[in-house]
């Protein structure tokens, strides 16, 4: 499938194309107008589609076999409207919009986010692929939108800080249909247990010396290799996403917001296809997928 915006990228079982070169040039050309000031994401935005592209050739984020199995049984009369809460670029949309189509399910999509950058991505390949997108930025707690059959979370809830959790749990409540489910990957820690976003010198080192090697080979933006390197080491540095979340608390803001707990199982995996975190940091949580249902 070939699409206007060129630079098309396919992964294997791919049915609508991420134009992911496009996508991460987009980006790095206009994270600095696009981005919130006030959240601080323009260095993580601008590299993230950048450092997928050439680091991972693109991968897909963890969990896809997850989605795979649960997310085509939300569907209703072979459509599913699909809220995804939070964004880094367009690899979330795809694996879900091409999970959705592989089960013969039309896909409508609505994409959070406080950031405008991977919004306009996020419409870009919508675009691209005729998927009917519509975008919201802003908090979730302000989206008027009722009678999703899914909402989707990817190692998000690092990024919330534990005393908004609750409010964040209940707008997925509210936006979901009855018996509508949140479908999340992400990593845990264990009860009790605290996680701090380490940065060990020698691991950025090694992977700035592995990413300058790729681009010696293609450049894919406009920019010296010396300059997008001190890009990609500020992503890595970025102090977002710092907040661990346990097993634990899952259950606890479960039972405040009126959802069941359905299912939750572990990849003890410790390998990350992630642009964003150090591979260091995956010794101290364990990637959860986790359904639950609303049930009130």
């Amino acid at each position: 499938m070939s699409n206007s915006l060129g630079g098309s990228f396919r992964a294997k079982g791919q049915i609508f194309v991420e134009p992911l070169e496009a996508i991460a040039r987009f980006a790095f050309d206009w994270a600095d107008v696009l981005c919130s000031d006030h959240v601080g994401c323009a260095d993580y935005h601008r590299m993230w589609s950048l450092v997928r592209l050439l680091e991972s050739g693109g991968a897909a984020p963890a969990g896809e076999a997850f989605f795979d199995s649960e997310l085509p049984k939300v569907a209703v009369k072979g459509k599913a409207k699909v809220v995804l809460s939070g964004a880094a670029d367009t690899g979330l949309m795809a694996l879900a919009c091409n999970v959705l189509a592989r089960a013969g399910v039309t896909p409508e999509m609505v994409i959070v986010d406080r950031c405008a950058t991977p919004l306009r991505q996020s419409e870009l390949f919508g675009e691209a692929n005729g998927i009917l997108t519509t975008t919201f930025k802003g908090n979730l707690t302000e989206l008027d939108l009722e009678g999703a059959d899914a909402v989707i979370a990817h190692s998000f809830l690092y990024f919330i800080p534990q005393p908004d959790r609750a409010s964040l749990f209940a707008s997925w409540a509210k936006v979901l249909r009855p018996r509508g489910k949140v479908l999340m990957s992400q990593r845990l820690v264990p009860p009790g247990g605290k996680y701090e976003r380490k940065r060990p010198a020698d691991e950025i080192n090694e992977r700035k010396a592995k990413l300058r090697a790729k681009l010696a080979e293609y450049c894919p933006v406009n920019a010296e290799i010396s300059s997008v390197i001190e890009m990609a080491e500020r992503l890595w540095l970025n102090p977002m996403g710092g907040n661990g979340v346990s097993e634990e608390q899952l259950h606890e803001l479960c039972h405040k917001t009126g959802f069941e707990l359905s299912s939750i199982t572990y990849d003890r995996s410790r390998d990350s296809v992630s642009p964003f975190t150090l591979g260091s940091q995956t010794i101290k949580r364990v990637r959860a997928n986790i359904v639950m249902e609303r049930v009130r």
